[in-house]
């Protein structure tokens, strides 16, 4: 009896059988009674490449070089992350013209919002002001919040973030003898909104940061996630790229639980955020199988199955939006990401909407936990699209629509 086949055989079924076909979930995702759980921003369970990867943790543990040390030898590499997997990532995304060095200019981290937090315990410091967009993603604020630095909300449109009224709200602050330390911005699909940042806000936002010296950090955590519509630069294509921190991760187009994303600027600002950290770095088991995954071309492979799967939802949770809900809401059809960002008719309660699509099994993000200015945004929420299967969208926004209807 072959009992490596046996046992891989074994755990691929186990592994199948734990995701519910419908929901995309596994076992222990979601409290209590909540069946659509539209407020994750989470890959569908069902496309996770299980067997692949078994294959390659095998590949991975018979290599001759050690998968299971922090670093390579003499603890090497510990900071920065896996060689092999940087390079792989150099190669993929592109050198940009600040990195020229290669690898030097990328680390390994536990996720993007690990990165993130590494770049904000680096460069910011009790009293110091940093730029949000006006909605982003609520844990960019609260980290910087709890470093004692002051968030500074720019409101955004359909075209991102609106740079001229940061242009204006820079030179209040240098006026007021402070400075904008730095600047974080989605700036491919937004979340919760799907928007994105228009070329020519990009070449004047990296202009803004030469003037007034900050930098920028660019989340491209979704911006392989696309579906239709332009495709806009990165901005480290572009001129001003040297004042860039670039983020990116594995977790929103491969698996969440990989724990593997990086960051990527100059090698002297790389040192930067390297500098502080004390947490022996990120695991190398997952960075060398990783490696492994994205060389092959199968990450490619995947990210285009995953991508048809996702228009395909997107497509079906707009058109079920527009039937069970109608008037009641406003969206716009996003081109990429994960996510519907949904504004209520004005004679639609905001909060008992939230409370009574919660009662019948459907939650969604409220407003108010994207926006950093103290507003009151009950009138909008965000719906993913991603992780639920196509069948249950549909029942879940009928669902929703019958809660909308009851909060009027």
């Amino acid at each position: 009896m072959n009992t490596q086949k046996y046992q891989r055989e074994s755990l691929e079924s186990t592994s199948r059988a734990a995701v519910n076909p419908s929901t995309g979930q596994e076992p222990g995702m979601s409290p209590g009674k909540v069946r659509w759980p539209l407020d994750l921003g989470l890959p569908d369970a069902t496309t996770f490449p299980r067997s692949e990867f078994l294959e390659l943790t095998e590949h991975t543990l018979a290599e001759a070089e050690p998968s299971l040390f922090y670093g390579g030898p003499g603890r090497a590499g510990i900071a920065r992350g896996h060689a092999g997997l940087r390079a792989a990532l150099a190669e993929r995304i592109g050198a940009a013209p600040s990195s020229a060095s290669g690898i030097d200019g990328i680390m390994l981290t536990s996720g993007a919002a690990h990165a993130i937090e590494l770049v904000w315990r680096a460069l910011l410091r009790d009293g110091d002001v940093f730029v949000v967009e006006a909605p982003t993603w609520g844990a960019s604020i609260r980290i910087g919040r709890a470093l004692g630095a002051e968030p500074l909300a720019i409101p955004m449109d359909r075209d991102g973030m609106r740079v001229d009224v940061l242009e204006r709200r820079l030179g209040e602050l240098k006026a007021a003898g402070r400075r904008c330390k730095l600047v974080y911005v989605i700036a491919d699909y937004n979340t919760p909104t799907g928007w994105s940042l228009s070329l020519s806000r990009r070449r004047q936002l990296l202009r803004l940061a030469v003037e007034y010296d900050f930098l920028v950090i660019e989340d491209r955590v979704y911006a392989e996630l696309r579906y239709d519509g332009p495709q806009l630069p990165p901005m480290s294509t572009l001129e001003g790229g040297d004042r860039l921190i670039t983020v990116g991760s594995f977790s929103k187009t491969l698996a969440p639980g990989l724990r593997c994303g990086w960051l990527s600027a100059s090698p002297d600002l790389v040192d930067v955020v390297a500098a502080p950290r004390e947490d022996l770095g990120s695991s190398q088991l997952t960075a060398r199988i990783l490696e492994h995954f994205v060389r092959s071309g199968r990450y490619d492979e995947h990210l285009s199955r995953v991508t048809r799967m996702y228009r395909s939802k997107r497509d079906t949770v707009v058109a079920s939006l527009r039937e069970h809900c109608g008037d009641t809401v406003r969206f716009d059809v996003p081109h990429g990401g994960m996510f519907v960002w949904i504004e209520l008719a004005d004679h639609v309660k905001g909060d008992l909407v939230m409370h009574h699509s919660a009662q019948e099994g459907v939650l969604c993000r409220p407003g108010d936990s994207f926006f950093g200015d103290g507003g009151n945004y009950q009138q909008w929420f965000r719906m993913a699209f991603t992780m639920v299967s196509e069948p249950e969208l549909v029942r879940g926004v009928r669902v929703l629509g019958e809660a909308i209807q009851r909060s009027t």
